[in-house]
């Protein structure tokens, strides 16, 4: 082996070490008391395992003595109440201390990572890598440090039964444990290889299984429903799905010989270590006399116990590296440190806010270019253009959930990055395209805040300003009507208009004096559309509002209109000023508008 692969098996070594230590800290964090029964059941247990043999070597001993029943009865029931006690104990912690400590230990975990994540810059939901750590980090946080914490008082217990163990079998015999230590190591060799060649099939096989699941995951997701049922979408999944079964049969046959043969191998070297000891036993019983009946149970005993012990602590081994490699991506996470940090000024009254030569690139993409503008209190603006053109891009450097490239904004003349982050953008009241409800009432839909009663009014209003009071009325639990069926089974399930409506009644449940609308009648029909304009401008007369939109409809009454072409600002004006230019790119799209109100 090379200096340099030593090197890199030595820092993997390491690696999980640390990892698992990080790990066992996150515990004792967490939940420390979790830790330190764990790690009483495991001595428990593993002392345990040691007075089992002794019970065994003393019982037999008794009977080839010819002990009085009355004494081989008293050792009895004292094992049972010994036994009865342990037991009580294990199944206390088991069945009702370790549920409520695990309970609070996701509860705890959870809500750090969920702070974490409500902290992340937007681009890291970009980054497919990052994305990837991020939800099995989420997803497996709590049972990875159960499953880690489980197989510390495993390793535990292992450790000091296998210590206990051999030294009770020392006592029988010395030679016995040399014999054991021999075929154990034998067997630990195999099992490695194994283990190594496990290893490389799960690596084959990963892929594989990710595609197996995505096809599953389409088959049962209700979003995906309608297209398996109304197109031959399900064709080529199940096309592909085959595919992969067919691939993970040829891995089958491509590991499946030389596991079988490593698993032969291993059982067959375990089935001669266990005669080989028990033939030693059985001539220094028989033929020397060496040893009495109780030390050849308690012997026989020993050797199965023992090679279960080590074989089990070989699979604990094998886990830490699971739990290494989940752990090198939880700290990714945890140690990541937002790009996007405020400063300390607190943004006053809403007065202007100014792009200077705003560039934005993601990557090698770039999406805005060199783009300027002011808008004063008070204006109603209207962004227009093809998808892709930039218009949701500029919104968002907006609201700095992403920074400008080059280039700056200003609030009330001094740039954003200056102002405390959360105050910043407490000021902005923003509805956006793929907006969302969430399961919980209509109230707290409309707050994106808990329904703590003293705000119920503001609601009602908001809901009136965004014209969904029509549909209220016919609701019988009125504002606490309980959305979506994730968490109630009677829960009401909107049309997207109507959700749209409560997503856009949120910036009107607090005193935004800056509003965005991004695309915010793309749901409705045009009469609702129409509707919903008219009640926005009018809930709005006093405060400034930016418009995102495809349909010029929305947009016509505002006081500039900026039409985006591939990240540069093309055009700008009023509706008038603009559908006058016959030659310009905003009349063209008002004309191929148009014609569909107008013809017939």
């Amino acid at each position: 082996m090379t200096d340099k692969k030593k090197e890199e098996k030595k820092i993997k070594a390491g690696a999980i070490v640390r990892n698992n230590i990080f790990l066992f800290r996150l515990a004792c964090k967490y939940a420390p008391l979790y830790v330190v029964l764990t790690v009483l059941e495991g001595i428990a247990w593993g002392i345990n395992n040691a007075i089992e043999l002794y019970y065994t070597k003393i019982l037999f001993d008794m009977i080839g003595r010819g002990e009085p029943f009355l004494a081989v009865l008293n050792l009895i029931i004292f094992m049972a109440v010994y036994n009865l006690l342990l037991f009580m104990f294990h199944y206390w912690y088991w069945k009702i201390k370790k549920p409520l400590i695990q309970k609070d230990l996701q509860y705890r975990l959870h809500t750090e990572l969920f702070e974490k994540a409500r902290s992340l810059d937007l681009s890291c939901y970009d980054d497919p890598e990052f994305y990837n750590d991020f939800i099995w980090s989420i997803n497996e946080s709590d049972s990875r440090v159960q499953k880690q914490l489980d197989d510390l008082g495993k390793f535990i217990n292992r450790i000091v039964a296998s210590v206990l163990v051999t030294g009770l079998i020392v006592t029988i015999h010395p030679i016995l444990a040399v014999l054991i230590l021999f075929f154990t190591v034998v067997r630990i060799v195999f099992q490695m290889w194994k283990a190594k060649e496990d290893y490389k099939r799960a690596q084959d096989f990963n892929p594989l299984d990710r595609k197996t699941d995505y096809i599953n995951r389409m088959f049962r997701l209700a979003d995906c429903a309608k297209e398996i049922r109304l197109t031959r979408v399900s064709e080529n999944l199940l096309h592909e799905h085959e595919k992969a079964i067919e691939e993970k049969k040829a891995l089958v046959f491509k590991y499946a010989p030389k596991r079988y043969w490593l698993s032969v191998v291993t059982w067959a070297m375990m089935s001669l270590g266990d005669g080989v000891v028990i033939l030693f036993l059985l001539y220094e019983l028989l033929v020397t006399g060496s040893i009495a009946l109780g030390d050849f149970a308690a012997g026989v005993t020993a050797i199965w116990r023992l090679s279960w012990l080590l074989r089990d602590l070989m699979d604990r081994l094998v886990k830490s590296k699971e739990h290494a490699l989940f752990v090198d991506k939880m700290k990714t996470f945890l140690s990541y440190q937002p790009k996007i940090v405020g400063g300390t000024r607190k943004p006053g009254a809403f007065e202007s806010i100014e792009l200077r030569n705003v560039h934005f690139a993601y990557k090698d993409d770039e999406i805005l270019k060199g783009i300027s503008l002011k808008i004063e209190r008070g204006d109603k603006i209207a962004l227009v253009g093809y998808n892709g053109a930039g218009k949701t891009t500029l919104v968002k450097l907006l609201m700095r959930l992403y920074d400008t490239t080059e280039g700056e904004i200003l609030y009330n003349g001094i740039n954003i990055k200056e102002y405390d982050l959360d105050a910043y953008r407490a000021v902005i009241g923003a509805v956006f395209q793929d907006y969302k409800i969430f399961a919980s009432t209509i109230a707290e839909n409309v707050l994106a805040d808990i329904d703590d009663g003293t705000r119920r009014e503001d609601v009602r209003e908001a809901l009136l300003k965004s014209a969904f009071d029509e549909k209220l009325a016919t609701l019988e639990k009125d504002i606490d009507t309980e959305l979506t069926r994730e968490f109630y089974k009677d829960g009401t399930n909107l049309s997207g208009g109507e959700e749209q409506k409560i997503a856009i009644a949120r910036v009107f449940a607090k005193p935004y004096e800056l509003l965005i609308m991004d695309e915010p009648s793309s749901a409705l029909d045009p009469i609702s559309e129409y509707k919903l304009n008219h009640s926005i401008m009018e809930s709005a007369a006093d405060k400034t509002v930016i418009f995102i939109s495809h349909r010029l409809s929305t947009t016509r009454h505002a006081d500039r209109i900026y039409m985006f072409e591939s990240g540069q600002v093309i055009e700008s004006g009023t509706h008038d000023e603009l559908v006058a230019n016959t030659n310009g790119k905003y009349y063209e799209i008002w004309r191929a508008q148009a014609q569909y109100y107008t013809e017939s």
